[in-house]
């Protein structure tokens, strides 16, 4: 079996993500071991099936290997695709079939398969909320299509949903029924959150953060596993509460799955302020605060060889005017699979409430305190998850 029954913790190639992935990947599994299981997704729209097979092959830990056929991203879904994209995957220029379709099902599984993947996604996208219950069962029927075209291997149903579905009683109901009702075992559930402001916090929805967690019950009690990809830190914290797994990666596309955002520049464009993902407060800061953090007794240093060869000042902090953006963002990746790695215990959730706590407890310790981007405000509500 692919799946091993450790908590699964994936790592999305981003567009611009470097010839580094596999070293990346390497640093993974060495953060993750023992007690969480690493994999790799792969965008298929955006690589085409050959490069996506060099990428997964070029990886050479053991692991999951997702290639994400991105159906949600057709056109038909009113999304607007490049021609690269339509070229690299050609069932994007097509229209989507009204009602399950061998040959279309046999194709996208089979590109997944050409490029390398050990565990595929079904042959579904986004599940519209308008007349949610009629979609979603058409939606499961394409599941059914898809399992037929592959009895012995290991499948994911993958649906694509807005937060109204977890949000929603009615909406969620109906999910949870099909959950309940499928004998599929994987679940593959992207969800579309509201914009993340700034753009490096984590989610403080606290309607959404409970729908996630009565999803998660659900599944734990069917004994489905639940896979929640383009989640971050969140999908963290509910992999504490049961999720099977949860996907990041070094693009922001990677680490959160949002509604669009126009943004518009008025004047000369700012240089970007250097921020850390600081693992003992929960969430990214600035250096200067960094710098408070560190000075605290009981603060920890992140031990990755990303911060080891971050350039650093005279006094041993790190240098703002020499910034390594990319190793910033590595060293990220590294910290989300060492923290699966110290919370995948026989009760993760316990683990997982005590990492937040300690979280909690340190930035209030700040002297000053923390405040604007770097405050992690999220952390209450988060807390609050654990006494559900």
């Amino acid at each position: 079996m692919t799946l091993d029954g450790r908590p699964l913790f994936l790592v999305a190639r981003s567009h611009s993500g470097g010839d580094d992935f596999p070293a990346l990947m390497t640093a993974v599994a060495a953060a993750a071991a023992p007690g969480v299981q690493p994999g790799t997704i792969v965008n298929l729209p955006r690589h085409g099936e050959t490069a996506a097979r060099r990428l997964i092959d070029a990886v050479r830990q053991p692991g999951v290997r997702i290639v994400d056929p991105e159906l949600h991203l057709h056109p038909d879904h009113g999304v607007p695709v490049s021609q690269t994209r339509r070229t690299r995957a050609p069932y994007l220029d097509r229209p989507l079939p009204a009602r399950p379709e061998r040959g279309f099902v046999t194709e996208l599984l089979d590109r997944q398969r050409n490029a390398g993947a050990n565990l595929l996604l079904t042959a579904t996208g986004r599940v519209d909320e308008v007349d949610g219950e009629r979609g979603l069962a058409r939606a499961m029927r394409w599941v059914t299509a898809s399992r037929a075209e592959a009895p012995t291997e290991e499948l994911a149903v993958n649906l694509t949903l807005s937060r109204t579905w977890l949000t929603s009683p009615q909406l969620r109901e109906a999910l949870l029924n099909e959950l309940v009702d499928s004998t599929e075992r994987v679940w593959y559930l992207r969800v579309k959150w509201e914009p993340l402001r700034p753009r490096q916090a984590q989610l403080t929805d606290v309607g959404l953060l409970a729908g996630y967690a009565a999803l998660i019950e659900t599944a734990k009690v069917e004994g489905k596993v639940v896979l929640l990809p383009q989640t971050g830190l969140t999908g963290w914290l509910m992999t504490g509460l049961g999720a099977g797994g949860f996907s990041t990666g070094t693009g922001g596309p990677e680490q959160a799955y949002l509604d669009p955002v126009e943004i518009r520049i008025r004047g000369p464009r700012r240089l970007p302020v250097p921020r850390y993902f600081e693992p003992e407060v929960l969430g990214t800061i600035g250096l200067p605060a960094r710098r408070r953090l560190s000075g605290l007794t009981g603060y920890r240093s992140c031990p990755c060889a990303y911060c080891g060869r971050m350039p650093r000042d005279a006094g041993g902090h790190f240098d703002a005017a020499r910034w390594d953006r990319d190793r910033a963002l590595h060293h990220q990746v590294v910290s989300f699979a060492r923290l699966a790695s110290e919370t995948a215990d026989t009760d993760r959730a316990a683990a997982t409430e005590a990492v937040v706590a300690r979280a909690q407890a340190l930035a209030d310790r700040a002297n000053p305190p923390l405040t604007g981007e770097d405050r992690p405000t999220h952390l209450a509500g988060w807390l609050e998850q654990f006494a559900q």
